[in-house]
């Protein structure tokens, strides 16, 4: 009868790593709003899978008057219904209050269908002059900021979350300026060809910019970026990816959107639209769309799009 050999010490530590949990990425979440409202429930999801602890509170007076037993690292506020005055609003003094109360750790609007992506700051325009914009400590010395609520559409939430929890640093996307001037996320994606399909070249500006500016100090070259007010075959040869703007490409009809789309047959297709609901989104996605990023959104949606399909 053998003997079975000891398992290597070194294996057995390998193996050990290899099967550990991964680490969370937030210590602890705040989470102000309805946890089972339809919308946000693959939102909650993400939450659930990423934070170490979560205290859920039902409004934003609630957060304030009751607050977590453990300050959070994050707070999101999950805003279903804008006219919601009494639970969820989040525009004037009680964006101020909020602030004030978890000046440390960083606060995330995910906005409902019902919610315009803009939100309206104070009468006065500032916050306590020892809370700065981003929500951590400024100097004392300092004059009042103008609060920024940071916020995300729920639709694009699910793929933004992972990277607002890994660095809240994130800078904004297409459609706004960058607040900390660089990108959080890694300069050795490579991204292929993308021709920008928009009515007029300042429409097709941003995605210009953001896509090609990304690689300046990176180890790659800047991708190959262009404009076409209109796609052709012939104009669509030797691009990776087609990126619709809605100013060229408003919500139409399926058969419209395989028209569109069999304009450049090997493409990717992705539509950049803020005007969308979510049937003219899924007739897009059912029609040749590979993927639908919110506009104004986030530049970390933009760049996952992109670059989803090279492999």
């Amino acid at each position: 009868m053998g003997v079975r050999p000891a398992l290597d010490a070194s294996k057995a530590f390998r193996l050990k790593i290899a099967t550990a949990p991964r680490p969370y990425r937030c210590d602890t979440l705040l989470w102000i709003g309805d946890s089972e409202h339809p919308e946000m429930r693959a939102v909650w999801q993400v939450c659930q899978q990423s934070c170490d602890a979560i205290a859920i509170r039902r409004s934003i007076d609630d957060a304030i008057g009751s607050p977590p037993r453990h300050s959070p690292t994050h707070v999101i506020v999950a805003q279903t219904n804008r006219h919601d005055v009494a639970g969820l609003a989040i525009d004037g003094e009680q964006s101020v209050s909020l602030r004030s109360k978890f000046a440390e750790a960083d606060v995330l609007v995910v906005r409902g269908s019902l919610v315009a992506p803009t939100v309206r700051l104070p009468n006065g325009g500032g916050v306590p002059n020892n809370t700065a914009c981003s929500g951590h400590p400024g100097s004392l010395n300092e004059p009042p900021v103008p609060v920024w609520v940071d916020s995300v559409s729920v639709l694009e939430a699910v793929s933004y979350l992972p990277h607002w929890f890994d660095d809240s640093t994130a800078v904004d996307a297409v459609g706004s300026e960058e607040r900390s001037g660089v990108y959080s996320g890694s300069s050795d994606v490579i991204v292929r060809p993308v021709v920008v399909v928009a009515s007029h070249y300042t429409d097709a500006e941003c995605y210009l910019d953001s896509l090609q500016g990304l690689w300046r100090c990176g180890a790659h070259s800047a991708p190959l970026v262009q404009w076409q007010r209109e796609v052709t075959r012939r104009s669509s040869a030797g691009f990776a990816t087609v990126l619709w703007d809605d100013s060229a490409a408003p919500p139409t009809t399926g058969d419209q959107w395989v028209q569109r789309c069999g304009r450049a047959p090997h493409a990717r297709h992705i539509w950049m639209t803020g005007m969308a609901n979510r049937d003219q989104r899924r007739v897009a996605r059912e029609n040749g769309i590979d993927a639908v990023v919110e506009k104004p959104g986030r530049l970390e949606c933009l760049i996952a799009a992109v670059a989803q399909g090279v492999h």
